[in-house]
């Protein structure tokens, strides 16, 4: 074979090859990545689940907004660390990197990752209303757990103190869209008093 054809057949090979690699390329370029799945419903999925506000009031403290669930609330701003949304389960640290408080955001209907996160179930308590297996039942919960229901501004919440482990509570702030978790008082200054005041805070958007 001639040595032009041949270069030529190289050429076109290679011309060839390379307009394929740039088409899947260009393909792979314009594919539009999904969002990472929140598990919310009516295709919420893209819109962040709670950002913290610009600014803050005269203690210093930072406002924690969700407009997909429909609450704020208030925390200590020198706890924030470099993060503009939160994701469905997130942790509130110190800048040191200690946990503070954890947040978790769903469906109530979602009984069964509540129920577990935390390791109790309660007959009385509407938000854990359905049974699952492997919960602790409510007898041994009132043997653990000191048990309290008020109202925090204009949402219900369900009090939960740790009988075995001083300094832990848990409080649970349940609504149509979303239930939500607050635990580990531990590291908190004044025995609690910094946690009650952000719950305090706690309130659902009109």
């Amino acid at each position: 074979m001639h040595k032009n054809t041949t270069f030529l057949i190289l050429f076109g090979t290679l011309l060839v090859a390379g307009g394929v690699v740039l088409y899947e390329r260009q393909k792979l370029d314009s594919v539009t990545v999904p969002p990472v799945s929140t598990n919310n419903q009516q295709g919420e999925d893209d819109k962040p689940i709670a950002t913290v506000l610009d600014g803050a009031d005269e203690n210093g403290w930072k406002t924690l907004r969700s407009e997909l669930f429909g609450f704020e609330m208030k925390f200590p701003g020198e706890w924030i660390g470099d993060w503009p949304s939160i994701s469905r389960r997130s942790l509130l640290e110190k800048p040191e990197g200690s946990l503070l408080l954890n947040f978790g955001f769903g469906d109530p209907k979602n009984i069964k990752e509540y129920s577990q996160s935390i390791n109790i179930v309660s007959d009385n308590v509407d938000v854990y209303s359905q049974k699952v297996q492997g919960s602790i039942k409510k007898a041994h919960m009132e043997n653990r757990y000191s048990y309290q229901e008020k109202n925090i501004n204009n949402a219900k919440a369900y009090i939960f103190i740790d009988k075995e482990k001083a300094g832990v509570s848990r409080v649970l702030l349940g609504g149509g869209m979303y239930t939500f978790e607050i635990n580990d008082t531990r590291e908190l200054d004044g025995r609690g008093v910094v946690y009650d005041k952000i719950i305090s805070t706690f309130h659902l958007l009109p």
